[in-house]
């Protein structure tokens, strides 16, 4: 795989570094308290049947985030990709617990918020996340409409499953691209000074000596 992403222009990608690290982090954390409003603003225009779930989720995402806060503020720049990993798998866990929460929505609409995760999961992991972003909303949405079929005796949306999971690969693979061949920053050595030059008066006499 590594000789044909090379044959591609791709093979260049490297570890994002810390401190890019560190500002995503401090990025999502921001987003995600916005996501909460966002998804009690759903819950109150488009209430689903289980309003304690939504509630309960809607918790359980505040109590991780806070704990994400807490934890970029204090951890030393080794222990920053393992509280991104971390957080990621929550938050598509959380994702996919939200579809499953909003499954009545016609034409599995609700699919779309797994977008975010799936830039987020590129943005700290590359292309290594997209592909288990990916892996993680096909299996879990298979498995959501699996249990409405068996618990719920509805049908199987194999439409929605082909069409968002198709859906899902074309942006995570665009994504994952536009990220690979942008050039990843990293910190400057600081500039060495130079010592000042002597005045003129000293390269004279040293000149005459």
């Amino acid at each position: 795989m590594g000789t044909q992403l090379r044959w591609l222009g791709l093979g260049r990608a490297g570890r994002r570094p810390v401190h890019q690290v560190r500002q995503l982090l401090t990025a999502g954390i921001l987003i995600r308290w916005a996501g909460l409003v966002v998804a009690g603003v759903i819950g109150v225009l488009a209430p689903p049947k289980a309003s304690v779930a939504l509630v309960l989720l809607i918790l359980a995402v505040g109590a991780y985030n806070a704990w994400a806060m807490l934890a970029v503020r204090r951890a030393d720049d080794p222990a920053l990709r393992g509280i991104a990993r971390v957080v990621t798998f929550l938050d598509q866990i959380g994702c996919l617990a939200f579809l499953a929460i909003f499954s009545h929505l016609p034409g599995g609409s609700q699919s779309a918020f797994y977008v975010p995760i799936l830039i987020e999961s590129v943005a700290f992991d590359r292309l290594e996340g997209a592909v288990i972003a990916v892996a993680v909303f096909v299996l879990g949405v298979a498995i959501i409409q699996g249990s409405g079929a068996i618990i719920g005796h509805q049908p199987f949306g194999w439409t929605a499953v082909l069409v968002w999971s198709l859906i899902m690969i074309v942006v995570g693979a665009t994504v994952a691209a536009v990220d690979l061949l942008t050039p990843v920053g990293r910190r400057r050595a600081p500039a060495q000074r130079l010592p000042p030059a002597p005045p003129s008066g000293c390269r004279s006499v040293s000149n005459r000596s």
